[in-house]
This record gives C-alpha cells, structure tokens and sequence, in this order.
C-alpha cells in the first residue's frame, strides 16, 4: 500500500521464504499461519516518508473499522526505512503486523501489484475493501450514478444522517431541499474568495475554523466531520477552491464553474 501500490495480494507461505513469524508493535513474535485464510494488506511504507506518515492515521482508522465490522482481514508492514530504530519508530503507531526489519524484504514484495489501494483508500475509506481493482470500478460506477441520478439524499446525505445544519446548528431534513435549485459551495475558512495561489491545505484544519466560516455565511453546510464532504469532492472532481455547483430543480447538474478553480488543490465542501 505505502508508496502508491496495492496492498491486496494473495500470500502464501512460500513468499515469506525465510521470514519465520510476523511481529506485532509490541514486539511479540506471532505465528505466520495468523493470516491464513484472511484477506491480507501489504503495506510499503516508511518513516522518514512524510505522505506515509500522514497516511497511517487513515489507515488505522480504516482497518479499526473493518476489524470492529468483523471483515477477515489483516495488515502485514514491510518497511522500507533505513534502519532497524526507524522501523520501530514507525511501526509503534500500527495496529496491525509486521514482517522483521530487513531491507531485502522489499524486493520480494515490491513487484506484481495490480492497483494503486493508497489512492483508493484515501478516496473511498472503509468502501474500498477488499481493495481490489473491480472494488473500484463498483465504486466509481455508484459515484457516477449519484452525479447523474439528481437525488439530494444520496449526494448531501448518508445512512446516519437524513439533514444538513444552519449557522446556529440546527437540524434541516434534506428532504426539504427537494424542488430547489441547490448550489454547492467548495471553500475553506483560511482561503479568500479570490483563488487562493499556492495553498496546498484541504479543508477547514478544525471545527473552529468550519464554524468560522458558517458564522459569515447564511446557507446551510453539511456537519464539519462527516465524509459527504469528500464524497461530494470525489463525485464532482472539484480540482480546488472557491467553487460553486449548481443542481437544478432535478437535482442534476446545471453549472460548475471551473475557472476559480485554477490554482487550489480539492478540499472537502463545507457551505450548501
């Protein structure tokens, strides 16, 4: 997974030729047939790697959550750091396994991947497992169905959450926007309404920043910590901020400006 390839692979005992047992973050040596019969994760990865390092969290996030949905399934780290003091340094902060510190490790597993899962985590979370190449074409089938299909509840919404919220918190049932034109705006409390040269931050960095933003604005936004934001961000390819969408009163696109959009990396919504 680390380093932009795919961690779902078939692994057998003859791959680990020469690796006698995994290693969990406590230092336990744990037996290699624990895999067995799991969806398992290669994870390439190391600690001098600042998009890895900013990476991990998410997927710890993620595999907590699989765990927890009882999904079959296990993480193996192969390091790619320097030296053994590193190796553990990174790996301290996994949940997951790890193969011994060894850099000729990396050489047996590095090649033969299919997919880039990094990408497909980042962009679909949980959804994305089992990690797979046509676990993203189904993924990117629904997107295109919720950009074409015009129903706000499956746009703004989730399984969790039927409303969107009001500068004063409250609670607006998604249900009440149908037969309006809806305009979608893409922006961040840091970023000024001209577009934002050189800016590589996503989104509000805190709850405080987000309510910053709502307090000067009299729309309705979608709840700071919920993923629609990133949905939305995905399902319209918003390439950067200021943007603004606009669904007619079918709920299907009518415009999309493009032209702020110019010098912003996307960033989750947060004003409807």
């Amino acid at each position: 997974m680390g380093g932009g390839e795919e961690v779902k692979k078939e692994v057998n005992m003859s791959q680990l030729a020469g690796v006698q047992f995994h290693l969990s973050n406590e230092g336990k040596e744990v037996p290699l047939s624990s895999i067995e019969g799991k969806t398992t994760c290669l994870f390439f990865s190391a600690h001098w790697c600042r998009p890895c390092r900013n990476f991990t969290p998410n997927l710890v996030q993620i595999y907590t959550a699989l765990q927890n949905t009882g999904k079959n399934i296990e993480i193996i780290f192969i390091s790619l750091d320097r030296d053994d003091a590193s190796f553990w340094d990174h790996f301290k902060g996994m949940q997951w396994l790890a193969l011994p510190f060894d850099t000729g490790l990396r050489q047996k597993f590095g090649v033969g991947f299919e997919e880039d899962a990094v990408k497909l985590v980042d962009e679909y979370g949980e959804d994305a497992y089992p990690f797979s190449a046509q676990r993203r074409r189904e993924l990117e089938a629904m997107d295109d169905a919720r950009r074409k299909g015009g129903k706000l509840q499956e746009l703004l919404g989730c399984k969790e959450r039927d409303y969107v919220i009001s500068a004063d918190d409250i609670k607006i049932p998604i249900a009440d926007l149908t037969g309006k034109t809806v305009s979608l705006y893409f922006g961040a409390h840091w970023c000024p309404l001209l577009p934002c040269l050189h800016q590589t931050t996503q989104g509000d960095r805190n709850k405080g920043e987000f309510q910053a933003s709502m307090s000067s604005m009299p729309w309705l936004a979608i709840p700071y910590s919920d993923t629609a934001r990133q949905k939305l961000t995905r399902i319209f390819t918003v390439k950067g901020i200021p943007g603004l969408l606009i669904l007619g009163l079918d709920g299907k696109v009518r415009w999309q400006d493009s032209n702020i959009n110019l010098w912003c990396n996307s960033i989750p919504i947060h004003g409807i």
